[in-house]
Order: structure tokens, then C-alpha cells, then sequence
């Protein structure tokens, strides 16, 4: 797992969250952190940093499972929720319909529900 300035494979996603911390990710292969082709889903048990001579290097205790479906759906949706937004708010700006800068703050919520959603998942967890 590593990425070169956001191109490589990683995981993204967190969820089935359990109450010993552990959670569902997927790994995928990303271009500029952006997720493009999911290879499987893992359940990740602990993450791990040490120190190493230029910074520091993670490490994961996983077990992988098949891809997670989901999760994945999940994924796919939201990066067409961002491609939609930004459409929606070029448009905005190139018709001059109204101040995009409204859109922009009404969209700021959509591009936060990821987190919105991890807290929820992680209280009901019943961790961290």
C-alpha cells in the first residue's frame, strides 16, 4: 500500500464499525486520492505508526474479506456527487443566475457527510 502525490493504492472507507475499534475499509487504486478501482474490502484491526530515518511509516493489522459492496456503492456515489456539484456551481458562476457563493456554502455540508456519517457509525459503535 502507498501512493506517490495521490497516485498508487490505499484504503478508503470506514465502516461496520465494532466496539473494539476495528471497521470495514476498502482498498483501492486512487489517482490524486481520488478512488478509481476497488480490489477488496479489510477489516482493519489496528493501525500502527513507528518512526522511520525520513518521517514516519504506517503500519495495519487487517484481515482481508471479499469486496464489500456497500461500501463501494457508497464510494462511487459520492465521488458523482462531487462531479454533480461542481457542475452545478460552474454553471452558476457562468450564467450569473444568483451569488455562487450560496451554492457553495449549501454544498459544504454534502462535502462533509463522510465524516458526518463516521461520527454517527463510531457512536453507535459505541468507541473512541
Amino acid at each position: 500500500m502507498s501512493t506517490f502525490n495521490g497516485i498508487g493504492t490505499q484504503f478508503v472507507g470506514e465502516c461496520c464499525q465494532e466496539e473494539d475499534g476495528s471497521y470495514i475499509a476498502t482498498y483501492w487504486f486512487t489517482i490524486l486520492h481520488i478512488p478509481i478501482i476497488p480490489f477488496y474490502s479489510a477489516r482493519i484491526h489496528g493501525q500502527y505508526s513507528e518512526e522511520v530515518a525520513m518521517g514516519h511509516s504506517s503500519l495495519m493489522e487487517y484481515e482481508e474479506l471479499p469486496l464489500y459492496l456497500p461500501q463501494v456503492i457508497r464510494t462511487y456515489a459520492y465521488l458523482a456527487m462531487i462531479v454533480g456539484l461542481y457542475h452545478f456551481i460552474q454553471t452558476k458562476f457562468k450564467a450569473g443566475d444568483s451569488n455562487p457563493l450560496i451554492w457553495i456554502g449549501l454544498a459544504l455540508p454534502l462535502l462533509a457527510l463522510p465524516w458526518i456519517m463516521r461520527y454517527f457509525a463510531r457512536k453507535k459503535a459505541d468507541w473512541r
